[in-house]
């Protein structure tokens, strides 16, 4: 190993000039060598790193000062726009599996525990200094600016429905929700609460039954509240947003099945029962309570 720096010793830091590297070029054509434009093999290549092991550089660590030589050369080369592009392009469209993911994850913690490391990502223009700071009106509209047609895609809006599916309001159940799920358990039906579908029904049983459990208020229920309450503005936006999920479950092949907050409270058993008969589980009798039921 020493002998091999010593013979490359003169040569360290040397750089050809343009001229010098254009007259290579010409004397490797003139020679016609074999290598010129040649590629190496993927057996070839495995054959020549496995010969290079300890020669050199092969697992010697570098010293702080070549480090800080490395990282230099490194932020003038981010500097130059043309570099910056050829620099990112080296991991595009590379799929790292999830125990690299967690690695990587579990290193970066370590990393910013570091008060050091923190403060010289600070100082290198890593971490926003412009956190806790009120920004002028100007800034907010040219943000707003930039940001507006993305928010108005339909990539952008496809993602964000998505993701709203898989969001529970409200979070807790109400009793009437709590009384339902309690007489399915007792009946033995399985069910999933608040499935990840259009209008997200309160209890959903494979393959494909939405239950809806309305409150009489807030859903408009004639019956309890009288024909005033389909003037106030809540029931009727609420009747109005629950035709077009009814609508768009059924064209989906979806049954839906909407029951009151009353008939839960009042008439359990006929609610299980009605349940039961579209779950396709055989009952004494149905109850008159199967033409109340909105369906």
């Amino acid at each position: 190993m020493k002998d091999i720096k010593e013979k490359r010793k003169g040569k360290y830091g040397h750089k050809h000039s343009e001229s010098t590297k254009q007259l290579l070029r010409e004397k490797r054509l003139a020679q016609k060598d074999p290598r010129l434009g040649k590629k190496h093999s993927e057996e070839t290549k495995k054959k020549m790193s496995l010969a290079h092991i300890g020669q050199v550089h092969i697992g010697k660590p570098h010293t702080d000062e070549t480090k800080k030589k490395l990282s230099e050369q490194l932020r003038k080369r981010w500097a130059d726009p043309k570099q910056r592009v050829n620099l990112s392009k080296i991991n595009l469209g590379r799929t790292l599996s999830q125990d690299h993911k967690d690695k990587i994850t579990e290193f970066n913690k370590q990393r910013w525990q570091d008060p050091q490391y923190r403060e010289h990502m600070k100082i290198n223009g890593h971490i926003p200094t412009t956190l806790g700071t009120t920004q002028s009106p100007e800034t907010i509209a040219k943000r707003m600016h930039t940001m507006k047609p993305i928010f108005e895609s339909s990539i952008y809006k496809s993602k964000l429905r998505e993701k709203r599916l898989h969001q529970v309001f409200p979070q807790k159940d109400s009793k009437p929700e709590l009384k339902l799920q309690l007489a399915l358990d007792l009946a033995k039906i399985k069910y999933t609460k608040h499935h990840p579908i259009i209008g997200q029904p309160d209890i959903f049983i494979q393959p494909n039954i939405a239950i809806f459990l309305d409150g009489c208020y807030f859903h408009g229920c004639v019956a309890c509240k009288g024909e005033r309450v389909l003037t106030d503005l809540i029931p009727q936006k609420a009747i109005a947003n629950d035709q077009i999920v009814n609508s768009d479950l059924r064209k989906k092949g979806i049954i839906v099945i909407r029951i009151w907050e009353h008939e839960i409270n009042n008439n359990e058993t006929a609610v299980i029962d009605l349940i039961k008969v579209r779950v396709g589980i055989p009952v004494g009798s149905i109850n008159e309570l199967d033409k109340e039921v909105k369906s």
